[in-house]
């Protein structure tokens, strides 16, 4: 049956595009670079990016050295794109001569599998396999048995039964003298043997190339391989593809959507309910500058369509899928094209259905490039919904450099966030007179950006208030996003029997109740003017004083009464900081107190025998005058019998804190010498931050030139003190104008000590 859409294209045909451009979706992270080895690098057509269980993300990528040499590379990363591994040769190729182009999938038991393209010994394609992660890869084997031209645009997919599909088309598409066919194997046995390659398409000396499927999630044997056709006269092309009912074994070739004009490319994706998505790009007959890209499906294996629909009308190319099975989302992604000359752009732009392709959401523009284009992109979607990307974008040498974004969250489901980090500032009963260190203290807080919770036990309290200088300055800290608390290790309460160390008996034997049962109303009614709703208290043990030292060492906990950092959140009762409903991935404690009892309690601590941990401290620093004392820990709790801080916050999916080497930096030593770091993040979109040291008293002077060397604005101009700075630009110039994406120079003149330079990239 002969599916023409003839009447579909009439409205385009005479219809001339004008865009308004998208903005850059809020819902994906900013571009971030990806590590190469200083040549060219890109992906190719077909995927080379996988992500397992794990979380692990697996890339394969082509890269050129000066010498147009191709090798073939891989990388990891750990940490969800945050960072990636130095790339080292994709070890399958060894011996190989002439290796490109891999395209790789995973199945659901975490195998990797990929093919690849070789010149020599034997020309061909080859298949390769790891089973741990792309630590180690099987041997590459030939799985093509003879070519008739040359293998080109190979793709492989897994299915949820296990089976292996390989696909490619043999020939040369801008050579009629080599037309292009449509070659499949497959492997039932995950790769220890394959089918011997057969042709699906109609061996009739007419072009019939550029294969796309992924059947991963689907467990139906109703296939479908979906290429583009040269049947047609002239410049003609149809869609035509290949349908199996029995999983591979056999194959039906049918025309799927023609008419006139040219449709190219199409993508199939079957998900785990059976039914075939087909994406395909279109150039209208007449009206070649005006290519789209459309969409339809089938629910009954291939034998009715729905109707097309448009996805983004003209100027739109390349249609690719990718599925999220746990949620049942599909997305379409898709590129952008501005119109033809030396400035073209070629941007990524995405929609997705949650029903199955009956409705879309509104597209979400992941780039907004002034110049030049996104190269080869490759897509993933890991196990919890996040769909990711990797590309390519030349850098300002005419090199491919690769580039990862991900979405920040699964449509429909609130935005993931970092676990807060509490930094609290805590405030002993018996140093009131060091306020002059906690002013320096906030001070540095203030220079690296970071919020505080700082807890004042009463005897603070009594001394701000009575001070009107003193509560001021609280008051402005309040102001700059520090949250004021009050605290008291032997306040008790009858109603909060769970959250002390000692049970009743032991209390109640030391003669210790009438201490461990104060008045909390009328401590309260001291803390409360400084502290408000945000009443933070910190009950732990054993101290130096409390009544039986032997029960088990607990780092103090946090437990807030009221609102805090976030008003909206207030509680009728105490709720543990570190354990989950504050999302803390850690509590770094400032001790405002003396040097001995420090000491006195590491000493106790060591000498605890059943260390438990329940909290999730991870850094104690006691901050007092000329004090550099630190304990982590990380060190203290290695050999504890439950679990370690470490354990705890990797099981809240918390990732290691960098910035408190910084602080401690900040506290226990000035620069000694002048000092520019590179901008972070480069390239940057539409924020980067940018970091300096100066070491004695000077006047500073920032600035960021163009690449003409004119000045676009003055993030500095200020006398400063020894330390360490940093300060943010946002793209604009003196303005307020957001300026072109580009190189540009920031400069920093040290007085007159010196000037460095540095080169920034803006990309949108």
């Amino acid at each position: 049956k002969r599916y023409c859409y003839a009447t579909f294209l009439q409205f385009f045909i005479f219809a001339t595009f004008v865009f308004a451009q998208e903005p850059v979706s809020s819902d994906w992270t900013q571009p971030t670079s990806i590590p190469d080895r200083g040549g060219s690098a890109t992906g190719n057509v077909g995927n080379n990016l996988a992500i397992l269980s794990t979380g692990r993300l697996v890339l394969i990528y082509n890269e050129t050295d000066s010498n147009g040499a191709i090798k073939l590379y891989q990388t990891v990363s750990d940490d969800d794109g945050q960072s990636w591994s130095q790339p080292t040769i994709f070890s399958p190729v060894s011996g190989l001569i002439g290796a490109c182009c891999v395209t790789v999938a995973v199945d659901k038991n975490d195998v990797l599998h990929a093919v690849f393209t070789a010149k020599s010994p034997e020309e061909g394609l080859y298949y390769t396999k790891s089973t741990d992660g792309g630590q180690t890869w099987s041997e590459a084997r030939r799985i093509s048995a003879t070519i008739r031209h040359q293998i080109s645009y190979h793709f492989i997919s897994t299915d949820a039964r296990g089976r292996l599909h390989v696909f490619w088309h043999d020939g040369n598409t801008d050579d009629d003298t080599m037309p292009a066919e449509v070659m499949y194997t497959r492997s039932l046995d995950q790769g220890a043997t394959w089918s011997s390659p057969e042709m699906l398409s109609q061996d009739d000396g007419k072009h019939s190339a550029f294969p796309r499927a992924d059947f991963a999630p689907t467990t139906s044997d109703t296939l479908l391989i979906a290429w583009r056709d040269a049947r047609p006269s002239g410049d003609d092309w149809d869609i035509y593809g290949a349908i199996s009912t029995d999983g591979g074994a056999t194959w039906q070739e049918r025309l799927i959507a023609g008419g006139s004009g040219r449709q190219w490319d199409p993508m199939v994706q079957i998900d785990q309910h059976g039914t075939i998505h087909l994406g395909v790009m279109e150039y209208p007959a007449g009206h070649q500058i005006d290519v789209f890209v459309w969409y339809t499906r089938s629910t009954d294996g291939g034998e009715t369509w729905s109707s097309p629909q448009t996805m983004r009308e003209a100027r739109t190319i390349f249609p690719v899928f990718t599925y999220d099975a746990t949620h049942d989302i599909l997305w379409y992604f898709l590129r952008i094209e501005s119109a033809p000359g030396s400035n073209a752009t070629s941007d990524l732009g995405v929609r997705y259905t949650l029903d199955g392709g009956e409705t879309w959401s509104d597209l979400e523009r992941l780039t907004a490039l002034e110049q030049g284009g996104t190269k080869f992109p490759a897509f993933v979607t890991g196990v919890d919904g996040i769909v990711r990307v990797v590309y390519s974008l030349k850098d300002d040498a005419g090199n491919d450099k690769l580039y990862f974004q991900k979405r920040r969250s699964v449509p429909g489901q609130p935005a993931e966030q970092e676990p807060e980090t509490f930094f609290v500032v805590h405030c002993e009963p018996q140093t009131p007179h060091l306020f002059p260190q906690l002013i320096r203290l906030v001070d540095i807080a203030n220079r690296f950006d970071i919020p505080l919770t700082i807890e004042f036990a009463p005897q603070w309290v009594e001394m701000i208030l009575a001070d009107p200088q003193k509560e001021q300055r609280v008051r402005t800290w309040q102001q700059q996003g520090h949250e004021i608390a009050a605290h008291h290790h032997s306040v008790y309460h009858l109603n909060w029997d769970g959250f002390t160390n000692y049970p009743d008996s032991v209390i109640q034997a030391l003669g210790k109740m009438d201490e461990f049962r104060g008045n909390m109303d009328a401590y309260r009614a001291v803390v409360e003017p400084i502290a408000g709703d945000s009443l933070l208290l910190t009950m732990g043990g054993p101290g130096l004083s409390d009544p039986d030292s032997s029960v088990d060492w607990q780092p103090d906990f946090l437990y807030r009464t009221g609102g805090g950092r976030e008003p909206d959140r207030a509680f009728s009762s105490p709720r543990v900081v570190g354990m989950g409903d504050y999302n803390a991935c850690q509590v770094d404690y400032f001790f405002i107190d003396d040097q001995a009892t420090v000491n006195a309690l590491k000493e106790q601590y060591n000498a605890t025998p059943d260390k438990d941990v329940v909290g999730a401290t991870t850094h104690v620093f006691n901050f007092v005058p000329d004090s550099t004392y630190l304990i982590d820990w990380f060190q203290f709790i290695q050999n504890t019998r439950t679990k370690t801080v470490r354990q705890i916050m990797q099981d809240h999916g918390c990732k290691p804190d960098t910035i408190l080497t910084g602080i401690q930096d900040a506290l226990t030593a000035l620069p000694k010498t002048f000092r520019l770091y590179q901008n972070f993040p480069n390239p940057f979109n539409p924020e980067t931050t940018i970091i300096y040291e100066v070491p004695e008293n000077m006047l500073v002077n920032l600035t960021i030139y163009n690449v003409q060397g004119r000045r676009i604005k003055t993030l500095v101009n200020a006398e400063h003190r020894p330390g360490k700075y940093s300060i943010n630009w946002d793209g604009r110039d003196e303005r307020g104008l957001r300026v072109a994406t580009g190189v540009y120079f920031y400069q920093i003149r040290f007085g007159t000590r010196g000037v460095v330079t540095k080169k920034l990239l803006l990309l949108k």
